[in-house]
């Protein structure tokens, strides 16, 4: 996942594109793909992922109640406002799925909990 004009050609790895700083449609897209992607996980299932910053734009997840233009809107006033990321981070999480969902099913699957891997 990337924001666009930043995918390059793979042999296995599909990258998707969308919209930073402000979420649009094709993150909505990507973020339903990768819960529906790690839902029926088993217990064999080995994920590798890198999750760096970005995520809240990049895969809008608004909760129930909520319209991807209604996170869209709450993330560019946030922008406009000039908040430190962190204080933006703190009410993004409080509308958007992303940050409950994705530790909530590693939970689940004590293989996908974070670990170091040395190089």
């Amino acid at each position: 996942m990337t924001r666009y004009g930043f995918a390059c050609e793979t042999r296995y790895i599909e990258i998707l594109e969308a919209a930073h700083p402000v979420p649009d449609q094709a993150g909505l897209l990507a973020a339903k793909k990768l819960f529906s992607l790690i839902s029926d996980l088993e217990e064999d299932d080995l994920v590798i992922a890198l999750i760096c910053g970005g995520g809240s734009a990049l895969l809008p997840a608004p909760l129930r109640g909520l319209s991807l233009s209604d996170e869209a809107e709450v993330n560019a006033q946030l922008l406009a406002s000039g908040a430190p990321i962190s204080a933006m981070n703190t009410v993004r999480k409080h509308i958007s799925s992303i940050k409950v969902r994705i530790p909530t099913i590693a939970r689940m699957h004590s293989n996908l909990m974070p670990r170091t891997v040395p190089i």
